[in-house]
Parts: structure tokens; C-alpha cells; sequence
């Protein structure tokens, strides 16, 4: 495949591999519709130069392929590719060797390389039923795999396809590698012809002929082996005969002997069945004494049982009481305390209402008095405001005004004449006078008029805020009315219904604290229950049970668990210990909804090693009809035993088969009869199907589980059929109080808010009345500050007036400046008066300025204290702190009552808790006594059970003994072989002759002392062992005929085989001589060597091929 140096090699190659293809088993032949088989592509990827994945783009051709390339462009490694795959030449690879075909260059080290060759079989030369067969080979570091159209393959199933379609080892030139055809033709004619041979297969016959003479040389050996030890054996058997003659007189000596002994066994048997027959007759009569004992003393642990379990219950009765006992001493000193307290409270809340009391009395008793001192002052207000100085004080003044101005006009009258010098000049200025004066008097004329106004005025706003605080007094008066009567009512009412309600939660929370207890009593006695179930369960499974469940919880499954079988089913007391003995360990099985909650399960318990565990699939299981025998005395167990429905075909698996009966004789009678049923008595003793029985003494404590199963069920029945609802329906009822309660008490905070804000409002009244009160104050002083400004004025009018009249009068006087007698009598008349009214004013503005003093004292002293006091006094007065001390006091007065209630109740209780611990105290006195007389019973009892079971026990020791001494004589009488015909003559000897026979005999024997025993074993061995030999020798005789026809055989199929390559190979020579060498004639001869190198021709059929040229 290499690409050729000159014109001939082409055809040289193409010859070579079309002989390749000649020499094959099959071949296509010229008219054949299949191409015949050639390689069509190769693939390679990381071998040596090639990295990356390389394959041609059109398949090889059928013919002659020629690849063409540089030097060093991988022409020599792609031919070693296609070795690398179908040659050994690349057939074991060492690290390093697989490490060097692996491609190695810049970039990433190629881990793994592979070449893949692609065959065309339409000619099926390979057994395959495919057109085109691929065989790949993978190499890596630590790998070497073939694999045939993508399946993985072995290395021989590889070559031994290849070898099926021509690529054999022993014709190594299926592939023509580089210089193999110039080796050819300078070779010499020996080598030419050796490598014909190599090509035609004929070294194929020397190496296998090779093997076949090296095997005829073994069984050779073995032969002459063979024969020496047959010479052996043949002197063996003649010294063999010699002693076979003494044995068999030593026999007959020996069967004596054995008869002798025989009989003397025999009569020893007998004796020791006699004395096991006593001694049975008198083990049974003790079995029966110690199995009346044993159920006895099963009887008394049952009772022993019941009285530890009832002493358990009293003392846990008496433990609760006693618990209850100190809860009702801790509950009563508790109660008598808050009682203690509840009354300090109260009479310190009494203490305070009467003290509010006594200070609203006192309060009310002050306002009273408050209102007269007010009454009184205002009186004497009122009447120095009326007081006749007052009044005879403002006529002095304006008496006193009127004497001055008349005294000044005449005095200006008298001193005109000094000022004026003319009538007329007076006359001007005193109309200028009287137009002041009269502007004066319009002055003080529109005053008055306004201060007229402003008089009405006042007036009106006195009498509205009179009425406005008559009209808030009355509103004042009517709210302190609405909230004595309404809110006062009102909150009296809640109080009674709030008191009311919270009894009934209190009767409600101590009716659910009996409740609670109760539940937690009927809990510990399921917990004990469950433990003591627990305990007779295995702990593995037990384990595995509490996970499973705890894990079912977790992932919300519980309703695919419906338990095991023990906690479905109910059974009658008497049927018990027969349910027990008949489920076993089927008890515990856990019933699961179908087959992928049982698998998860034990997925579950074998993951995390939680133990043991057997799953029922409900899905799985189905009731099977049975039809039951009507025996009297018998009922089938499953009658008996009650479950849900959908557990009835569980019920049915487990327990369908089993018939009680009423004795274990009818067990064994309804086995025989119905095989295919087991019975079992109520004892527990069980008669199979397949007449094995079980049973015996069967202590009732071991069978518990459905008992304690019962009491949890019932127990658990009991709880959530009367105490769980009734605890619920308290619990619902407390809850409904407790709501009541809340809206009671946010009923009483929203009167209580209702009458603040009522008192509120009184307050806010109050204080509306007192402001209205100070604003008719100030509008009665701006009245009165009015009045006296108005009267003011009108007397400066009046003066006014008076001097214009006088002005007026003297301007109608001819006098200037001189005054008449009655003008002068008059002015001297005023001037008196002037100081008498100056005297007498003085007098009387002292007078009133004290009045006013006092006056003014009296108001401020009713204004700013008296008032002011009955403004606080009203407001305690509505306040009227005594009604919410009378409201505690009577609240403290129902807790003292209802503590007083609740420490009688709890003195009752005590005194029954008392009662009722000292009743299970004395009664369980009686009942320790009652074990321990029962305990002492068991101990006797069981002292005389280990004394009939020592004595059983030695019985059965010597019936073992004897039974051994029976076994021996049996064992020996076996080994004794004799015949009953030699044993008849010894029946009626005494056994003191045949002991003295037997010493004779044995003296005999002690002659042939050195007999050989296996004289006639051996004889008779070595007798078939040299016709074996005598076989073995003939065998080896065929054998080697066999292998010389073999190679005879051989030789003549090599010859064959290498005069039809010559014939094919000069054929093609001839072929190739004549297209080389233009009408040019050559063939290929074999030449015999004979003596040396003579040149004797023959042809090709009649040379020899064992010592030939080429």
C-alpha cells in the first residue's frame, strides 16, 4: 500500500492483494452479483500524525487503492493504522508502547485514539448479516477496547471474526507490507518455498503435526508406566490369595463371635426398654403432678398479675388522692389567703366609703350652710346698698351743687360790676356764658340719652343671663337627676351580670379542671398500657414502628396507616391465649392502604437501618370464602373476633384457618379429617394441618398482648366518646363565658366612660353656670356704674339749666354788678347753707365711704370666697366619690363571698380526697396482704415445682442414660451384622454360657492376630484395578494409532494444500511473466532435493513436498 518507486510495483501489489483475497474460504466470483470483500473507509482520530478525526471523502475501491503523499505525510502511519486493527501486530501494548501511538503535538495531549476500519460484506464473507461491518479499536493510557458496529467486543471475538473470513495468523502475508516483494524475488528457491508455504497455510500441518508427535510421545510414557504397574498388581494378587484363605477362617470365627455378642446386646436392649418403661410410666405420673403445679402456679401469677395490676391502680388511686389532697391543702391555704385579703380589702373599702360618705354629708351639709352665709350676704348687701345715707348723700350733692352754683351766679352777679363797664358788655358775656352752658347741657343731654340706652341695655342683658342661669340650674338639676337614675341603674345591672358570668366560668374552668384530670388518668393508664404492649413486642419492630409513624405524621400519610392488626381487631377474653398462639408475630403487622405506601415504608426502614418491619397492603389482600366444618365443640376463630370490614379479609389471612376446639383431642380429630384446617384450644395448645402438635403449659402472663390491646382501645373509646366531647364542650362553653365576660366588662368600661363623661358634662355645666353667674355679676355692676354715671348727668344738666335761667334772669336786670337786699339776704342764706350741707356731707361721705368699705368687703368675701367655695363644694357634690367606693366595697363583698364559696367547696373536696385516699390506703393494705399471702402460695408452689422438675429432670437424665445405653446396644447390634438364621441357636442359652463362649471365641481369635483383614477387599481391589489398567493400556494403544492416522493425515492435506498454492501462484506468475515480457512464457516448478542438488524436474503434482525447492 505504500506508494511504489517504479512502473512494475503497482501490478506486483495489486497481484498480491488480489492472491490475498484468492486464498480465503469464499470468494466472488466473476459473475457474482456482491463485490467481494474490501475494506471501504478508515477512520482515525489522535492515532500518531493524526490528531483530529480524519476519513476520506469516497470510499476505497474494490480493486487496488494507491495512497500517494510526502515524505513524513503519514503514509506509513495510516498503513499502520489498518495493522493496528485487523493484525496482531500491535496486539499487546504495553503503557508506554500505547502512550507512543497517541498523538503528541502543540495544543492540548490527546488522552484517547481510535480507528475505525469499514468492511464491505455484501459477499457475507463475514458471518454477519450486514452490508457493511465496522471494527473499531480505542486506545488510552490505561485502556484498550474493541467494539463492533458500536458494541463493545472482545479482542478474540474480534480475531477470531477476522480469522472466519481469511485473516489468519498462520498466513501472515494478508498483508503485504513495504519491501516484501523485492525480498520475494531475491530470495533463494529453499526460502521461496518456505514462504509459499507460509502463504498457502501448510505450516498451519507442521506445527499441529509438531503437537501430535510430542502428544504420541506423552502416551508413550505413559504406556510404559502403565505396564510396569500392571506387573506390580499381578505380584500383589498372588500373595493376595494366601491370605485371602486365613480370612476367611478368621470370618468364620468373627461371625461367631458377633452372634455371640449380638444376643448379649440384644438381651441388654430389652432390659434397658423394661427399666424406661418404669421409669416413664413414673416421669409422666410427676409430669402430671408438676403440670397441675405448673397451671396452679399460672393461675396464681394470673391472680398475682391482676393483683399487682389492681395494687398499681390503688396505688395511683392513692397517689391522686393524695396529689389531690395537697393540691386541695395548697388550693385551700391559697384560697384562705385571697380570703384574708379580700377581706382587709373590704374593710379597708368600707373604711373608705364610709369615710366618703361622712365627707360627702359633711360636704353637702357645708353647702347648705354655704347657701345661707351667701343668702344672708347677699341680703346685707342688698340692704346697704339701700342704706338712707346712701340716698341722702346724693341729695346733699345735688342740693349742694344747686346752693353752689345759685351762691356762684350771685357772686359773679356781685363781681360783674367790676368786670364789665356796660349792661351791654355783660349781657354779651353772659350769652356767651349761657351758649357753654347750653352746649354743655346738650352735651350731657346726649350722654344721658346714651347712657339711657346703654341702662335698657344692661337691663336686658341682666334679666337674659338671669334667665340663662335659671335655665342652667334647671338643665344642671335634670342631668344630676339622668345620672343618679340611668347610669347608676345601668352600671348596677352590669355589675350583676358581669358577677353572674364570671361564677358560671369559674363553675365552668373547676368542672374542666375534673375534666383534665380525669383525661390525664385514663392517659397514664393508656401510657401504661402501651408501654407494657410495647414491651412484648420485638424491640427492632418495635423501633421501626415508632419511626414509620412519626415519619407518616411528618409527610401527612396517616390516612394510608391504619395500624397493626393487634390495634383493629377486638377478641373475647376466653378466646385470647387462642388468638395469640394462632397470630404470633402477625399481631404486629401494619395494614398500609397499597403496595407504594408498603414500599416507601421499607424503603424507609432499610435505608436508615430502624429495624424490622412486615407491611400489609390492604390492595393485595382479599377475603377468600371458606367453608367450615360443623363439628360440635368447634368454631372457627375468626367467627369470634370483630373488625372493621374493610379488615376483614386481613382477619380472614391470618385467622381463617384455625378452628378452636373445646380439647386437644378434637384437635387432632378435625386435623385428620380436614387437613387443610389447624385447631387450637383455648389453652393455647395447637394441632397443625400437617398433625405436628404444640403446646403444653402456657403461662397465661406471657399472653397479654390482646388483653392490654383491649384496655388501650377502651380506654381511648372511653376518652374520646365521654370525656374529650364533655372537655371540649366545657372547654367551648368557658370560651363563651370567657367572651360574655370581655363584653360584659367593655359593657361596665363604656358606663363607667359613660358616667365620667356624664359627670363630665355636670362639671362643664357647672362651670357654664358659674360663668353665666359672673356674667350677670358684671352686667348687674355695669348696670348699676351706669345708673350712677346716668343720674350724673342729669343732675349736671339740671345745674345747667339752673345757672342759664340765672344768667338769663340777670341779663333781664338793669343792675350791673349790685345786688338786691333779697339778692344778698339770699347769698348770705346759700352760704350758710353751703356750709351746713358741707358739714353735714362730710358727715354723711364719711358714713358712706364706710358703708361702701364694708360694701365692698362683703362682695369680694361673697364673690371670691363664698362662691367661690360652693362652686368646689357642688363639684365633690357631683363627683360624689361614695358611690364608686359603695360600688368596690359591694364588688369586694361578692369575691369575699365567692371565696367563701370556693374555700367550702375546696374543704369539701379535701375532706373527699381525704375519704377517699385513707378508703385506698386501707384498701390496698388489704390487697398487699392479700399478695403476700398469694406470693407465699406461688413460693410453695413453685418450691414444689423445683422439686418435681429436680425429680423429673433425674428421671430424665436416667432415661437419657438409658436411652444412650439402648442407643449404644442399637448402634452396636447395626454395626453387628449377622444372620437370624446363625442368631436362633443362641435364643435359649443362658446368658453365662454365651459369656463363656464368647471368651473362647475371643481367645481364638487373638491366633490370627496378624491376618490381613482386607486380604479379600484387597484382592478384589486390585483385581479391578488391573482390568482398569488393562484398559487404560488399550486405550493408550488406540491412542497412538489414532495420532499416527492424525499425522499420516496431516501430511497428506499439506501436500494437497501446498500443490494447489503452487498451481494457483504459477498460474498467476505466468499471468504476470507474460504482461511483463512482451510473448515471453515462465512457470514455477518444484524440484525434489536428492542427494544434494541434483536437478531431478517433476511436476507439480508429483514432487514431494518434504524435501523440495521452489
Amino acid at each position: 500500500l505504500k506508494a511504489p518507486d517504479s512502473a512494475a510495483r503497482p501490478h506486483g501489489v495489486a497481484a498480491l492483494v488480489r492472491g490475498s483475497s484468492l486464498g480465503c474460504r469464499r470468494s466472488a466470483s466473476a459473475g457474482s452479483p456482491f463485490t467481494p470483500m474490501h475494506i471501504k473507509q478508515v477512520i482515525i482520530r489522535g492515532f500518531k500524525t493524526y490528531k483530529d478525526q480524519v476519513s476520506l471523502a469516497e470510499d476505497f475501491h474494490r480493486g487496488v487503492n494507491v495512497v500517494v503523499g510526502f515524505n513524513g505525510s503519514g503514509k506509513s502511519n495510516f498503513f499502520n493504522a489498518i495493522l493496528f486493527v485487523i493484525s496482531d501486530y500491535f496486539g499487546t501494548l504495553r503503557a508506554e508502547t500505547r502512550k507512543a501511538l497517541l498523538h503528541e503535538g502543540a495544543g492540548p495531549a490527546v488522552l484517547t485514539a481510535f480507528v475505525e476500519i469499514a468492511f464491505d460484506n455484501q459477499d457475507r464473507r463475514m458471518p454477519i448479516d450486514k452490508d457493511d461491518v465496522r471494527i473499531r479499536r480505542t486506545i488510552a493510557a490505561k485502556k484498550d477496547d474493541y467494539s463492533l458496529d458500536g458494541k463493545h467486543a472482545t479482542k478474540a471475538e474480534i480475531f477470531s471474526l477476522l480469522e472466519s473470513c481469511g485473516f489468519t495468523k498462520s498466513n501472515p502475508y494478508y498483508i503485504v507490507q513495504q519491501g516484501k516483494i523485492s525480498e520475494l524475488t531475491l530470495m533463494n528457491d529453499a526460502r521461496r518455498l518456505e514462504l509459499i508455504k507460509e502463504v498457502s497455510g501448510a505450516s498451519v500441518y507442521d506445527d499441529r503435526k509438531a503437537e501430535s508427535l510430542k502428544i504420541l510421545e506423552e502416551i508413550r510414557g505413559r504406556r510404559s508406566k502403565a505396564d510396569e504397574v500392571i506387573a506390580s498388581v499381578r505380584n500383589r494378587i498372588g500373595h493376595l490369595e494366601e491370605e485371602q484363605r486365613e480370612l476367611v477362617e478368621y470370618n468364620r470365627l468373627e461371625r461367631e463371635r458377633r452372634c455371640l455378642e449380638f444376643e448379649l446386646t440384644d438381651r441388654d436392649w430389652r432390659t434397658a426398654q423394661d427399666r424406661i418403661d418404669g421409669i416413664e410410666l413414673e416421669r409422666r405420673g410427676v409430669a402430671v403432678r408438676l403440670s397441675e403445679a405448673q397451671r396452679s402456679a399460672g393461675d396464681l401469677r394470673a391472680r398475682l398479675g391482676r393483683a399487682d395490676v389492681e395494687i398499681q391502680e390503688l396505688s395511683a388511686q392513692r397517689e391522686a388522692a393524695t396529689a389531690r389532697r395537697e393540691e386541695g391543702e395548697r388550693a385551700r391555704s391559697s384560697r384562705r389567703e385571697d380570703l384574708a385579703r379580700a377581706r382587709l380589702e373590704l374593710e379597708e373599702e368600707s373604711r373608705r366609703r364610709k369615710a366618703a360618705e361622712d365627707a360627702h354629708a359633711q360636704a353637702q351639709a357645708d353647702l347648705e350652710k354655704l347657701r345661707v352665709m351667701i343668702d344672708a350676704a347677699e341680703r346685707d348687701i342688698e340692704a346697704m346698698r339701700a342704706a338712707p345715707d346712701l340716698k341722702r348723700r346724693q341729695e346733699l350733692v345735688l342740693e349742694k351743687q344747686r346752693v353752689v352754683a345759685q351762691r356762684d351766679q350771685l357772686l359773679a352777679k356781685q363781681g360783674r360790676g367790676s368786670q364789665y363797664r356796660s349792661i351791654q358788655e355783660r349781657n354779651e358775656a353772659l350769652a356767651a356764658e349761657i351758649r357753654r352752658q347750653e352746649d354743655r347741657r346738650d352735651r350731657s343731654h346726649r350722654v344721658r340719652e346714651d347712657l339711657q340706652r346703654r341702662l335698657r341695655e344692661e337691663e336686658r342683658a341682666v334679666k337674659a343671663a338671669q334667665e340663662s342661669v335659671l335655665r342652667q340650674q334647671r338643665a344642671r338639676r335634670q342631668l344630676e337627676q339622668e345620672v343618679r337614675e340611668q347610669c347608676g341603674e345601668r352600671f348596677e345591672r352590669a355589675t350583676q351580670q358581669l358577677e353572674a358570668c364570671a361564677e358560671e366560668r369559674r363553675l365552668l374552668m373547676q368542672k374542666r379542671e375534673q375534666l383534665a384530670r380525669r383525661k390525664a388518668e385514663v392517659d397514664r393508664q393508656i401510657a401504661q398500657d402501651q408501654a407494657r404492649l410495647d414491651s412484648s413486642m420485638p424491640r427492632a419492630q418495635r423501633t421501626a414502628l415508632a419511626e414509620v409513624r412519626a415519619w407518616a405524621a411528618k409527610e401527612g400519610l396517616q390516612n394510608q396507616l391504619f395500624g397493626t392488626l393487634l390495634d383493629i381487631i377486638e377478641v373475647p377474653e376466653d378466646y385470647r391465649i387462642a388468638a395469640d398462639v394462632a397470630a404470633g408475630s402477625h399481631l404486629f403487622n401494619l395494614l398500609v392502604k397499597d403496595d407504594s405506601i408498603a414500599a416507601k415504608i421499607l424503603s424507609l426502614v432499610r435505608t436508615n437501618a430502624y429495624g424490622t418491619i412486615v407491611c400489609t397492603p390492604l390492595n393485595r389482600i382479599s377475603a377468600r370464602p371458606r367453608t367450615y366444618p360443623q363439628i360440635r365443640g368447634c368454631q372457627p376463630l375468626v367467627d369470634v373476633i370483630k373488625a372493621p370490614e374493610w379488615a376483614r379479609a386481613v382477619v380472614q389471612q391470618v385467622f381463617g384457618r384455625v378452628l378452636v376446639c373445646s380439647s386437644l383431642e378434637l384437635c387432632d380429630e378435625v386435623t385428620r379429617k380436614h387437613n387443610n384446617l389447624d385447631a387450637i384450644t383455648l389453652d393455647g395448645d395447637k394441632v397443625n394441618g400437617n398433625g405436628a402438635m404444640t403446646g403444653g403449659y402456657q403461662d397465661p402472663s406471657r399472653f397479654v398482648r390482646l388483653g392490654h390491646a383491649a384496655k388501650v382501645r377502651q380506654a381511648r373509646a372511653s376518652l374520646e366518646r365521654d370525656i374529650v366531647p364533655e372537655l371540649n364542650r366545657v372547654d367551648a362553653e368557658a370560651q363563651e363565658k370567657s367572651k360574655q365576660l370581655e363584653e360584659l366588662h367593655s359593657q361596665r368600661r363604656q358606663l363607667q366612660d359613660e358616667r365620667g363623661e356624664q359627670q363630665a358634662r355636670l362639671v362643664r355645666a357647672a362651670e357654664e353656670q358659674q360663668e353665666s353667674e359672673a356674667n350677670l355679676t358684671r352686667h348687674e355692676v355695669a348696670f348699676q356704674r351706669c345708673r350712677e354715671r346716668l343720674e350724673e348727668t342729669t343732675r349736671c344738666e339740671a345745674a345747667c339749666d339752673e345757672a342759664i335761667r340765672s344768667m338769663q334772669a340777670e341779663m333781664s336786670s338793669d343792675a350791673l354788678g349790685r345786688l338786691s337786699a333779697a339778692e344778698r339776704g339770699e347769698l348770705e342764706r346759700l352760704t350758710r347753707r353751703g356750709k351746713e350741707l358741707e358739714t353735714e356731707a362730710d358727715a354723711v361721705e364719711e358714713r358712706c365711704r364706710n358703708l361702701e368699705r364694708e360694701l365692698r368687703g362683703k362682695e369680694q368675701h361673697l364673690g371670691e370666697f363664698l362662691r367661690k367655695r360652693l362652686r368646689e363644694l357642688e363639684a365633690e357634690a357631683l363627683k360624689d366619690a361614695s358611690r364608686d367606693h359603695v360600688e368596690r366595697e359591694r364588688e369586694r363583698k361578692k369575691a369575699v363571698e365567692r371565696l367563701e364559696a370556693e374555700l367550702k367547696m375546696v374543704g369539701s373536696e379535701l375532706d373527699a380526697a381525704k375519704a377517699q385516699a385513707e378508703k385506698a390506703s386501707a384498701t390496698l393494705e388489704v390487697r398487699r396482704k392479700d399478695h403476700e399471702r398469694l406470693t407465699a402460695k406461688e413460693q410453695e408452689l413453685q418450691a414444689a415445682i423445683s422439686q418435681d422438675s429436680a425429680c423429673l429432670d433425674e428421671l430424665s437424665m436416667k432415661v437419657t442414660a438409658l436411652a444412650k445405653r439402648k442407643h449404644e446396644a442399637d448402634e452396636k447390634m447395626r454395626n453387628l451384622t449377622v444372620v437370624p438364621a446363625d442368631i436362633a441357636k443362641y435364643k435359649d442359652q443362658e446368658s453365662g454360657r454365651l459369656l463363656k463362649d464368647l471368651a473362647g471365641i475371643t481367645k481364638e481369635l487373638q491366633k490370627f492376630d496378624h491376618v490381613n483383614k482386607k486380604a479379600i477387599d484387597q484382592f478384589a481391589t486390585f483385581k479391578v484395578q488391573l482390568e482398569e489398567l488393562e484398559r487404560s493400556q488399550k486405550q493408550h494403544d488406540e491412542s497412538m494409532s489414532s495420532i499416527e492416522n492424525f499425522i499420516k493425515s496431516f501430511d497428506e492435506q499439506k501436500d494437497e494444500t501446498l500443490l494447489r498454492t503452487l498451481e494457483q501462484v504459477d498460474e498467476h506468475f505466468r499471468t504476470v511473466f507474460g504482461d511483463l515480457v512482451r510473448g515471453g512464457v515462465a512457470h514455477l516448478r518444484m524440484v525434489a532435493a536428492i542427494d544434494g542438488d541434483g536437478d531431478g524436474e517433476r511436476g507439480s503434482a508429483g514432487a514431494s513436498p518434504g524435501r523440495s525447492r521452489a
